[in-house]
C-alpha cells in the first residue's frame, strides 16, 4: 500500500526535548508516531472498512497485457 508523509505542528523546543529523551531511551520518534496513527487508526475506523482496504491492499490490480504495434523501419 502507498504510503505517505503526514505532517503535525509541534512547538520547536518541544521536539528538541522529544528527540533528545527519545534518543536516551533508544527511541525512534518517527516509530512511535507511527504506532500511535496506526492505532488511532484501529481505533476510529470501523473494523468492515479497515477489512475491506485490507483487502484492496493485498489484491493487485491486473493490467492488460499492451500489445506494441510494429514500429516503421525508417528506411522505406
Amino acid at each position: 500500500m502507498k504510503t505517505i508523509n503526514l505532517m503535525v505542528p509541534i512547538e520547536s523546543e518541544k521536539l528538541a526535548a522529544l528527540q533528545q529523551y527519545a534518543a536516551k531511551k533508544d527511541v525512534s520518534v518517527t516509530a512511535e508516531l507511527s504506532d500511535a496513527a496506526d492505532k488511532l487508526y484501529e481505533k476510529l475506523v470501523p473494523a468492515a472498512v479497515r477489512e475491506y482496504i485490507d483487502a484492496r491492499a493485498d489484491t493487485k490490480p491486473t493490467r492488460p497485457n499492451r500489445v506494441n504495434p510494429p514500429r516503421p523501419s525508417g528506411s522505406e
